[in-house]
């Protein structure tokens, strides 16, 4: 008894020490999996997905800040033409960062370098720092389309490549099960991205 007191839950079910009947609630998970992806297909449809700059070009700014709430840069930025910008704040292992991107074809064209340094000054006096703390990054929009190309093609070797290994090595039953359930957690991932708008950067893919 003191044995199982002390074996906690993720334990007990990575050593097969469960009593949870998954293939009799299969229509339950069904269920849950089908909502879910549907929940997804919708919102891709609808609004898409939150790419970084990195995807579609833009300008990106960075700044210590630790008192300095993403709300409060969006409120200072709009009436500089930012309103639209994404702001995000970011623990980095020396600290936590503010960081704003403005991508294009969200409302924003290409920013000039005075208006880039403008906007670098603006956040500096927000967040109590010099101006020379505010890091600036753009992207090109040809540059954000060949990372986008890049990634399509890395996930398609990726499917590929997975699908050639588990056909090797299963019987095509086990096989087209695992290829499914791939395809599958992909889908969930995609629509859980889309729905929630989490940022998709080059590590996402």
């Amino acid at each position: 008894v003191a044995t199982e007191a002390k074996t906690g839950h993720f334990s007990r079910l990575y050593n097969g020490q469960t009593k949870i009947d998954f293939v009799r609630r299969r229509k339950l998970w069904f269920a849950i999996s089908g909502i879910v992806i549907l929940a997804g297909v919708i919102s891709l449809a609808t609004r898409g997905l939150n790419y970084d700059i990195e995807f579609v070009g833009g300008t990106s700014w960075q700044v210590p800040a630790h008192n300095v709430t993403p709300a409060q840069a969006k409120n200072t930025l709009a009436s500089y033409g930012l309103g639209g910008a994404t702001i995000t704040s970011l623990g980095l292992s020396n600290g936590q960062y503010l960081q704003v991107q403005a991508k294009l074809g969200n409302g924003q064209g290409i920013i000039s370098v005075d208006k880039k340094n403008q906007i670098a000054a603006v956040l500096a006096k927000l967040t109590h720092n010099s101006v020379s703390a505010v890091s600036i990054e753009a992207v090109g929009p040809s540059w954000g389309s060949q990372v986008t190309n890049k990634a399509v093609e890395a996930l398609i070797v990726f499917l590929v490549m997975i699908s050639v290994y588990i056909s090797v090595f299963f019987e095509w039953k086990m096989a087209l099960a695992a290829i499914i359930a791939v395809l599958h957690d992909i889908a969930v991932t995609v629509g859980i991205y889309s729905l929630l708008y989490f940022l998709v950067t080059p590590d996402t893919i």
